[in-house]
């Protein structure tokens, strides 16, 4: 297959990232501390791309991915990797909210 679609949990032992997960307390307060667990799952859709993609003005030797969006070789081709859901958290700094 061309595409598939990948579930996605946190990790706790990573960082917390703005641009890949949703705290879940986000609204509550300032989103900080350890990821405590993940409340709902994310999704990723992965696209192999082609190697010769033709546009505007091209020969037919395009670079291999799609504008605007990073690629990633692995050894088997190029893939295109969107995050289409972001995973929902709970942090440590819930316990903030939780004491008020």
């Amino acid at each position: 297959m061309s595409t598939s679609f990948e579930i996605i949990i946190a990790d706790p032992s990573s960082p917390f990232e703005e641009r890949e997960l949703l705290d879940a307390f986000g609204e509550y307060g300032d989103s900080s501390g350890k990821i405590l667990v993940t409340m709902e799952l994310g999704l990723r859709c992965v696209t192999r791309v082609t190697e010769n993609i033709k546009g505007p003005g091209e020969n037919g030797t395009g670079s291999g991915h799609v504008k605007g969006t990073p690629s990633k070789d692995n050894g088997e081709g190029k893939f295109e990797s969107r995050l289409l859901l972001q995973p929902k958290v709970v942090l440590e700094s819930v316990l903030e909210v939780l004491d008020r």
